[in-house]
């Protein structure tokens, strides 16, 4: 059964001899990255060839805009971080123009972490649909909790349009977000959409009717010129372009709310390991944080031996007590810690991906703080798709749910599935890839994507690199003078879909 370049057997060693002798192929790292880039350029000119031909429209937006003075905004979404990146993109924009936001949503949690627009209380009509249409799945303390269902979702959507009627038509342009249901609502208004999603599709939804509304109603807003709908991330894109059958642009938050944060990376030692951020969510069930300061503990009888034999003292690191770091977990901050600028004091951030999405992602990145995430072609697939349903070895395909039965699946459970290298866009959904087609959609993500962080394949590997201060300021540079490029390639795109939205049919380009 096992080859024999196997010995001494490794975990991996076994698992890919188990592959063979299922006979399933497994593909060198070049196959899997040359998929990921095909893919990658796919999105890019998708993204160019929608936004591009407004640019010269977008560099007079003076004109564009002819004097306005306010903005009417109606904004929807049941998550504040990410509503709140487009609304800052057009402010960011449009200095001088006074912004007039209706938000029945109200604001989250992340208001008493990152204080700013959207974070007021929730409107009392809008509560009282959530009350009596959104339900928890499950309120055991390990799920998603925010990961609610909607029940009777064409009254819901039909008691929101006649609460909120006379708003909608008032505004300049309407916004949606999470979920992509919810522009459902905005059908019909004659109004500009502006979409910034940033979870699956069918998020909420589990009737196969109701889904069949939201389908049908964002493929008819969507075609219109004046509407852009944008995805936070690949995996979102192609989701929404397999599930909705609609293509959507690809734009990266910039922890815009970060404000005068942004780019503050200041570490508050330069002694020892200083402190160590770990993004894993606190419902895991393992600790993480713990195992790592373990870890860091154990380490202390070889650490001093080690720094002596490469001609370093240790008291030159922590006035000669052994450089432990201090590790602290999101979610289970002091309050001193929660605020974002102290989060720049941290010497580095360990990023263990829960999904394959994360905006907690974007504020670390903005901030300049050095990043180690696992290895993308070898650790990070068992992160980001902790449920493993899309391995060829593992993967037994159920019956169908009968009509108005069943949920849809979860986009990460779906996603592991049809990467066909033959095919432009990976064959089909149900086709299953095995191991390797989960790297492929690792690598598609944000995680596997944003250069200047750093790969580990093991706790281990952050010791000596959290000693290297020198290091990882540079690592801190290189990934601040990115994000600048990113922003003002941002910046562009956001400019396109304001003037998309909002220009006269004379100023419009003639290829729309």
């Amino acid at each position: 059964l096992l080859p024999d370049s196997a010995w001494p057997w490794t975990l991996s060693s076994i698992w890919h001899a188990v592959g063979e002798w299922a006979e399933v192929r497994w593909r060198s790292n070049s196959e899997v990255l040359r998929v990921v880039d095909q893919e990658v350029r796919r999105h890019h000119d998708f993204r160019v060839n929608t936004l591009s031909p407004w640019l010269g429209v977008a560099s007079d937006l003076p004109g564009v805009l002819a004097g306005r003075q306010t903005l009417e905004l109606f904004a929807l979404g049941m998550h504040t971080g990410l509503l709140r990146e487009p609304i800052l993109a057009l402010m960011e924009l449009l200095p001088d123009v006074e912004f007039n936001i209706v938000a029945p949503c109200g604001g989250d949690k992340l208001c008493g972490r990152i204080p700013g627009i959207l974070c007021q209380d929730r409107d009392p009509l809008f509560a009282e649909l959530i009350l009596t249409h959104m339900y928890k799945k499950n309120l055991n303390s390990y799920q998603n909790m925010h990961a609610d269902f909607i029940e009777n979702f064409p009254l819901m959507r039909n008691k929101f349009i006649a609460f909120y009627r006379e708003k909608m038509l008032a505004a300049d342009i309407l916004m949606c977000s999470e979920p992509l249901a919810f522009c459902s609502f905005f059908d019909g208004a004659g109004v500009p959409v502006v979409a910034y999603i940033g979870n699956g599709p069918g998020f909420y939804l589990a009737s196969p009717v109701d889904r069949a509304i939201m389908v049908d109603s964002v493929q008819r807003l969507a075609s219109q010129p004046q509407n852009t709908f944008i995805a936070m991330n690949m995996i979102l894109a192609i989701s929404s372009e397999r599930e909705v059958d609609t293509r959507f642009v690809t734009l990266m938050p910039m922890a815009r709310h970060l404000g005068s944060a942004m780019y503050s990376y200041n570490p508050d030692s330069m002694r020892g390991m200083g402190k160590l951020l770990v993004t894993k969510r606190v419902i895991a069930s393992w600790d993480i944080r713990c195992m790592t300061q373990l870890l860091l503990l154990r380490a202390q009888v070889w650490i001093s031996k080690v720094l002596k034999e490469m001609g370093l003292e240790l008291a030159s690191y922590s006035d000669g007590n052994s450089p432990v770091a201090e590790v602290y977990q999101i979610g289970e901050l002091s309050p001193e810690l929660r605020d974002v600028e102290a989060w720049s004091t941290f010497r580095a951030c360990l990023v263990l991906p829960w999904d394959p999405s994360g905006l907690n992602t974007y504020d670390v990145y903005a901030l300049g703080l050095p990043m180690f995430i696992p290895d993308p072609l070898r650790f990070l697939p068992s992160f980001v798709y902790r449920s493993q349903a899309g391995s060829a070895l593992m993967n037994k395909p159920g019956p169908p749910p009968k009509p108005g039965e069943g949920s849809w699946p979860g986009f990460w459970r779906r996603l592991p599935h049809g990467f066909d290298q033959s095919q432009p866009n990976f064959g089909k959904m149900e086709t299953g890839g095995g191991w390797d087609s989960f790297r492929i959609w690792t690598m598609l993500t944000d995680f596997g994507q944003l250069p200047h962080v750093r790969h580990i394949s093991a706790l281990s590997d952050l010791i000596f690199q959290l000693l290297d201060i020198g290091g990882l300021k540079a690592t801190s540079q290189s990934m601040i003078t990115h994000h600048r490029e990113m922003h003002a390639d941002s910046r562009n795109s956001w400019a396109c879909t304001l003037v998309r939205a909002l220009a006269p049919i004379e100023r419009r380009p003639s290829s729309e």
